[in-house]
């Protein structure tokens, strides 16, 4: 549970005070970290932190809003939702906006509308394409593809996505309340890196399990530029020993391969450190077409040079370089090489990641909550 009270600061700057609203984040992507004592915390996973706990503080932060981020919620008798708290007692206070967030429950539609009828606004936020996850995965049980979640996005007020890929699926299943609201950045929380005179290191950022055959795309080409540049070292982000190792994916020695355990999200910009050249493959797949640029925002604000896919939200961030075949990444690596490259590169993909921080996006988050709440009376 993550609460976020306006600070007197704040609330001095909100232009319209009857326009105020308390807003209920309620994800199901919550994990467990361990404490030192050995026991355990809830902490947001990546989706919730992107989609909630970051939209959450900032329009606390800079829009004196109240917000809070909850893991359950339940109905009231008189039809509103309800956050629980981490020892599933109800939270106090009347919520405005109810934003649930992976969320899928039996009798899910029923529920909205009779949060909707008791004058909550509510609100579904979508960052997946949930009805492309192949079959052989663990979420594809999730039920994302029922009529029964299709007709609970169409209750509610809004629908929010992350990419206008998404929007299109979104209004495929029959809804018309859908708006994009792109991912965002705190760039308070990255470091930006020098570029170094020459490459020491390459490296990709993400899990090896539930991919699309996205590392594969890159065919021999790691393979080949390790074995022509035997000083030149790997770095995985994101290794867990569940997960297939991704020197084994690739072809590369185990042997010159850095792995960098899972981590907490707050922990995540770390995981880019020492990252010399970055890796964005994605498989052209429909999953991967409603991805947003996240990982490309990410590599801007470590400040490391990076190589990605051009698919959609790629190609519209419109920074990095660009690969589809093999070669092509075979032949972006050779001309990164060059340090002038990779500061060119670095420097125009940090210049253009300054226009997706959350000081400047949250407003994009304010308006659609607001707006929706107003036209709801």
């Amino acid at each position: 549970m993550v609460r976020c009270g306006p600070s007197e600061d704040a609330q001095a700057h909100v232009s319209d005070p009857s326009l105020i609203l308390k807003i209920a984040f309620v994800s199901a992507d919550f994990g467990q970290e361990r404490r030192f004592d050995g026991s355990f915390v809830k902490t947001p996973g990546g989706s919730c932190h992107q989609r909630c706990v970051m939209p959450a503080q900032a329009l606390t932060e800079f829009g004196g809003i109240e917000t809070g981020v909850f893991n359950d919620a339940v109905a009231k008798p008189t039809g509103e939702i309800v956050p629980l708290d981490d020892q599933k007692l109800t939270v106090s206070g009347d919520w405005d906006v109810i934003v649930l967030q992976r969320w899928n429950r039996p009798g899910l539609a029923q529920a909205v509308t009779r949060a909707r009828d008791a004058g909550q606004t509510v609100v579904f936020d979508i960052d997946d394409h949930y009805w492309a996850i192949h079959r052989s995965s663990d979420a594809h049980s999730g039920g994302w593809d029922s009529p029964e979640h299709a007709e609970a996005l169409r209750a509610a007020n809004l629908v929010t996505v992350s990419t206008p890929f998404l929007a299109e699926v979104v209004k495929g299943h029959g809804c018309t309340n859908v708006q994009v609201i792109r991912n965002m950045i705190d760039l308070r929380q990255w470091t930006r890196q020098p570029v170094r005179p020459k490459v020491e290191t390459i490296g990709w950022v993400g899990v090896t399990n539930l991919r699309s055959g996205d590392l594969e795309v890159m065919g021999q080409s790691i393979r080949h530029f390790m074995r022509d540049h035997q000083e030149i070292r790997f770095i995985h982000g994101g290794h867990s020993p569940q997960n297939p190792p991704i020197h084994k994916i690739l072809g590369i020695p185990k042997t010159r391969t850095d792995m960098r355990p899972m981590c907490p999200i707050q922990h995540y910009p770390k995981l880019w450190k020492g990252i010399d050249i970055a890796l964005c493959p994605l498989s052209d797949v429909d999953f991967n077409r409603a991805k947003s640029a996240l990982k490309p925002m990410q590599a801007s604000a470590a400040g490391v040079p990076f190589i990605a896919s051009p698919l959609p939200e790629y190609e519209a961030y419109g920074q990095g370089m660009r690969a589809s075949t093999p070669d092509e990444w075979s032949g972006a690596l050779d001309s990164m090489l060059e340090q002038w490259v990779r500061q060119q590169v670095a420097d125009e993909a940090h210049d253009r990641v300054q226009a997706e921080d959350v000081s400047v996006r949250w407003g994009e988050w304010s308006e659609a909550y607001s707006q929706t709440a107003l036209a709801c009376g």
